[in-house]
């Protein structure tokens, strides 16, 4: 008989540590789960890709779409998302705090190819609804103190 395990939206919830910000571009850490397991970010793409590496592994939440490849080999691509998400990987840290801006990340559902779910703003207490990846991004930059593109 194979146990199959069951993983709620607290085991993908992520703590977003917002060290710098220049150019709209981040620097600081995620770490993601009940164990929080850290991981170094250098730009929005490398915790957009962080973050849905970890969706995809835990399969939580389920991603309505399956992503497209050129490669033939799906191994390779697989291959190249642990490649890179080994890279990035860092030293656990008591300190969940960003330098800039600490968000908490609740990604809810994966559907019509993005994401919905919440942000927490830790610092103001603020909650925040969000309907795209897109639409995340544009809530941190404000928080960040970057140009108004959403509102909280």
């Amino acid at each position: 008989m194979v146990k199959k395990v069951q993983y709620t939206s607290a085991a993908v919830k992520a703590i977003f540590c917002l060290d710098s910000m220049a150019d709209f571009d981040y620097k600081g850490r995620v770490y993601i789960g009940t164990d929080r397991i850290g991981y170094g970010i250098n730009g929005v793409n490398d915790l957009l890709r962080v973050l849905e590496y970890v969706f995809d592994q835990y399969k939580f939440p389920q991603a309505s779409h399956e992503s497209r490849s050129f490669l033939k080999v799906k191994g390779n691509i697989d291959k190249k998302r642990k490649e890179f998400m080994e890279n990035k990987n860092i030293e656990n840290s008591a300190e969940h705090t960003g330098e800039k801006a600490t968000f908490i990340v609740q990604v809810q559902f994966r559907q019509n190819s993005t994401w919905q779910g919440t942000v927490q703003w830790v610092e103001k207490g603020v909650t925040q609804r969000f309907r795209s990846e897109l639409e995340l991004i544009k809530l941190m930059n404000e928080a960040a103190g970057e140009k108004e593109l959403a509102t909280w």
